[in-house]
């Protein structure tokens, strides 16, 4: 779903660059126009001209691709390790992917200088050549619906990674409903659990910042799917997923038993089920069928799996850590404790059970870390895609503003004469911009809304879509498009009217 997001968005920034640079082109017509009219004089086909045109742009969009894939091999590295992606790009394994980003710009820079060559090459000759040139009425619509486009997608984009931020945000910062806060977490191997864990429990009891030590066969709460069991209850059949653990697991844990009993020891033959399990299958306190044992005890339901998955049935069963393969290793630090001297007792400890192992010391926040660790690098590369898309749209701005400005400086000249003010002339030229942004905006509207409500249907647990990051979308770009708008208009609202007049 995410590699799919991506490639849309992907494709809407491609666009975006692509639309931008028809403004921009079209913006700098007028430095172009004699030359491509005197030309025309002198004998040069209309076919020929816009057939240079669409190559210079091509060649122009080609050169930069191998400039960008270029750049792509070092910064690879970069993105790397900052998680972005996952590994670098290199010529042997991504050479067949760098050629084809190289012809797939090499056509749309061609396909982008379609239009700027036909307009280009439209007017006629006299005009252009006694300078009386304008852009036509429908011209004006092109600039102004590609903006728009450009800023419709870019608005999309920043309403895309708002909600994406804020679901992450949710997720990372989301209580698991037990006491984490003090759990360090150790990994040891099958061969280490079974031979030693006895003796690595009472050792790291004796240690003054631990308080206790329990072990059970998976990471708790920090994994999505665990070892699958059917149970029967009443002649009724319930998937489950099994956790073996030691008796004081629920202790160490934090979790309370909210009805029935707790585990009395390593024989204890009778299994505890979580909350969900009673609520939704109507499993209770009592024997199972065709097996031995019963349900001795219910425990409070916590976060076991991600906010990716629904809440799930839980049946836990006790066993001996020498008995049974219990690898994952709970240890509960006591209140106040000093964490780096904790890491490095438990370290101690476990290299003294094998020196050549590598112990690795976990936290619940490391685990929540790996447990989304999908989700924070697609909102990681998804900003940098916003950004892109923001910074172009603004780009697109510039352009136009540009042109407005090369034929609007004899009107705003005499309208200086007559008395207009500085913020006058910038009123006249935030006001169509505003405007434009509003369209785009309610373009925008629906397909952002579809685009966030399909990506947060892939969570059970999500954020609601909020108009609050809606209308903060639109006052940020708003604002943006307002400040480059008002600093370009106020360099001609400064300029004496005799001087624009006389340019003119």
């Amino acid at each position: 779903m995410q590699s799919y997001l991506l490639i849309l968005i992907a494709v809407l920034i491609v666009f975006v660059g692509m639309f931008n640079f028809i403004n921009f082109y079209i913006s700098l017509m007028p430095l172009r126009l004699r030359g491509v009219n005197t030309r025309k004089i002198l004998g040069a086909t209309v076919g020929m001209l816009r057939l240079e045109q669409v190559l210079e742009v091509g060649c122009l969009v080609g050169l930069t691709s191998l400039v960008a894939v270029g750049l792509s091999f070092p910064a690879s590295g970069w993105f790397v390790g900052l998680g972005i992606i996952q590994e670098p790009v290199s010529m042997e394994s991504d050479g067949w992917l760098c050629a084809v980003t190289i012809c797939g710009a090499l056509l749309v820079g061609m396909v982008a200088g379609l239009y700027p060559a036909y307009f280009v090459t439209s007017f006629p000759t006299a005009l252009l050549l006694k300078g009386n040139y304008g852009l036509t009425p429908s011209g004006r619509r092109i600039k102004s619906v590609l903006l728009v486009i450009q800023y419709a997608i870019a608005c999309s984009l920043m309403v895309f990674i708002a909600f994406v931020y804020l679901q992450n945000r949710m997720m990372m910062h989301s209580s698991t409903k037990f006491d984490q806060d003090q759990l360090a977490i150790v990994e040891l191997t099958s061969e280490m659990a079974g031979k030693q864990s006895s003796w690595l429990q009472e050792t790291l009891r004796q240690y003054p910042e631990v308080e206790d030590v329990a072990f059970a066969t998976e990471y708790v709460g920090g994994q999505d799917s665990y070892s699958t069991w059917g149970m029967k209850w009443k002649g009724e059949e319930a998937e489950t997923y099994r956790i073996w653990c030691s008796p004081n697991f629920f202790d160490v844990m934090g979790i309370r038993i909210i009805e029935g009993r707790n585990f009395t020891g390593d024989t204890d033959s009778g299994y505890i089920i979580n909350a969900f399990l009673r609520d939704h299958y109507g499993v209770g306190i009592g024997p199972l069928n065709d097996l031995d044992g019963e349900i001795v005890g219910i425990c409070e339901e916590v976060a076991f799996t991600s906010a990716r998955k629904e809440k799930v049935p839980i049946v836990f069963s006790v066993s001996s850590s020498s008995s049974h393969n219990l690898p994952i290793v709970y240890i509960r630090l006591k209140k106040g404790f000093d964490a780096v001297t904790a890491v490095t007792h438990i370290r101690q400890t476990v290299a003294r059970m094998d020196a050549a192992y590598p112990v690795e010391v976990k936290f619940y926040d490391q685990l929540l870390n790996s447990l989304y660790q999908r989700e924070v690098r697609f909102g990681t590369i998804l900003l940098c895609f916003s950004l892109l898309a923001v910074v172009l749209s603004l780009v697109g701005v510039f352009a136009l503003v540009i042109f407005d400005i090369y034929y609007k400086r004899k009107e705003i000249a005499l309208r200086k004469v007559f008395g207009a003010e500085f913020t006058d002339i910038i009123g006249l030229g935030l006001k169509p911009y505003f405007w434009l942004v509003c369209i785009a905006f309610a373009l925008a509207l629906p397909f952002s809304w579809w685009m966030v409500s399909d990506w947060l249907g892939n969570f059970a647990f999500r954020i609601p879509v909020t108009p609050v990051v809606f209308i903060l979308v639109f006052i940020l770009m708003q604002i943006l498009t307002a400040v480059l708008v008002s600093v370009m208009y106020a360099t001609i609202a400064r300029e004496v009217p005799r001087d624009s007049l006389s340019a003119e």
